[in-house]
């Protein structure tokens, strides 16, 4: 890990279902005035692997216990902003089906579905980094593991094929 940047483990947290699976965002008790979504994370502590501050940051902020989720390898998608250094993990969820906000960060914590009109909405909630940083790791996620999404309707191959553009715009 580079030294003086600041270390954050961020999560894509997976629900899997159908005919959607779900994923976990929320609004932060900071952000509340612009309304910007955003996903679990916070600062890695010193001695702290990327795994154990993920299951932390999930367990602080939505108040999901340990045995409740898997935490896959974190994908080779790593960015730099403003001092920070994101560690994207990819996080499957089962059994907890309610979110229970910290309420010290969290103001609003929500599961949302991933059919491209919910997914389209949501990162439009986003702030543009968040957004795209969001974006770049759901299409790692749906490139390594489309059987977590179920079926892929046309609508949501056009939702991608619109998220790669953005991307590469």
């Amino acid at each position: 890990m580079r030294k003086g940047v600041r270390q954050t483990v961020a999560g894509f947290v997976i629900r899997p279902e159908r005919p959607y699976s779900l994923v976990a965002a929320h609004i932060s008790v900071k952000a509340t005035r612009h309304g910007n979504f955003t996903t679990a994370g916070g600062g890695i502590r010193e001695g702290e692997t990327i795994e154990a501050a993920m299951r932390r940051e999930l367990k602080e902020e939505y108040g999901i216990d340990a045995d409740n989720i898997l935490v896959l390898e974190h994908p080779p998608f790593i960015c730099t902003d403003n001092g920070k250094q994101y560690h994207w993990c990819r996080v499957l969820c089962n059994g907890a089906s309610e979110l229970i906000p910290q309420e010290s960060e969290v103001a609003q914590a929500d599961w949302w579905s991933t059919c491209p009109v919910t997914l389209t909405t949501l990162i439009n909630r986003m702030s543009p980094y968040k957004a795209n940083m969001f974006a770049q790791v759901f299409l790692q996620v749906l490139d390594r593991e489309p059987a977590l999404f179920g079926c892929f309707p046309k609508e949501l191959e056009l939702a991608v094929s619109r998220f790669r553009e953005q991307i590469a715009a």
